[in-house]
């Protein structure tokens, strides 16, 4: 399966080599929070990023998105023992979770109205490092 780069999400390989290192960049820098730990990523796209996080050491990943063209290219692509993706809407994924972390990169432009993100996130536990 193959994904068109539209510029509405990342697709490895099909962008310029910066834009590429700047999306690892953010996933290396979670990669230091993520090792040993439980991890959602939501919104995570074509899974990338799902992927290196479970290679830098997470006990698991879920990677969770709207698209449902993106979760089966992240599950065609970069399955992992210890990764699963789910077409899923980030208000799904709430307080009670078994989380220890979780990341969302290149999300928020993508919320319309920010009531339904607060509404969301606000019982979420927070500890930032």
């Amino acid at each position: 399966m193959t994904l068109k780069f539209t510029g509405e999400r990342y697709v490895p390989g099909a962008g310029s080599v910066q834009m590429e290192q700047d999306h690892l960049a953010r996933y290396e820098f979670a990669c230091t929070y993520a090792r040993g730990k439980r991890v959602l990523d939501i919104a995570c796209g074509t899974g990338y990023g799902t992927a290196h996080l479970a290679d830098c050491g997470a006990v698991s990943v879920d990677g969770a998105d709207l698209a449902d063209d993106a979760v089966r290219y992240a599950q065609n692509r970069f399955h992992r023992p210890n990764t699963r993706f789910h077409r899923g809407d980030i208000c799904l994924f709430q307080n009670g979770s078994p989380y220890d972390l979780i990341v969302s990169f290149e999300t928020i432009e993508h919320v319309i109205t920010e009531e339904p993100l607060k509404t969301c996130t606000g019982s979420w536990p927070r500890e930032v490092p």
